[in-house]
């Protein structure tokens, strides 16, 4: 199973690079891939890799690993993510431990409906050096989804 430093350091990494075969080989699931509809090699164009056993989603943008959704609750197939989260299990963390070690967020949202995408859920985000951390809280503040985007 990766780490927390192995899903920093494989953002912004090369999609058929030896660090990102390496990061999915330690998913120890294959995953389902979904490639993006329209011209190949679009900007912008996103392509997945669906580990729903793991609870975790790589997104590929123009050959790079651009982002890393973790379900920390079971959604649309996805088992709830186990694995590391800051150097601690995922599944121990709420709003309040995450505020107490990362301190002021820089920017939030969320909590209200948005026409055409539903429900969006309260967040908070964080950037820690070229990568932005996301996450998404439940009604009982318990994590709902977490993710590392490549800024």
């Amino acid at each position: 199973m990766n780490t927390w430093d192995d899903y920093l350091t494989v953002i912004g990494e090369d999609q058929f690079g030896s660090e990102v075969a390496g990061f999915i080989a330690l998913m120890g699931e294959k995953p389902s891939i979904s490639e993006p509809l329209g011209d190949d090699g679009a900007p912008g164009q996103t392509s997945s890799y669906r580990f729903f056993t793991s609870g975790v989603e790589v997104g590929f943008r123009n050959g790079k690993l651009n982002h890393i959704h973790f379900f920390m609750q079971a959604h649309e197939g996805y088992s709830p993510f186990y694995g590391d989260l800051l150097g601690l299990p995922a599944q121990h963390w709420s709003k309040i431990q995450i505020v107490n070690r990362l301190g002021e967020w820089k920017s939030s949202g969320g909590g209200k409906v948005r026409p055409l995408i539903g429900y969006v859920h309260p967040w908070i985000k964080y950037e820690l050096g070229s990568v932005a951390l996301r996450l998404e809280f439940a009604g009982d503040e318990s994590l709902w989804l977490v993710s590392l985007i490549e800024v």
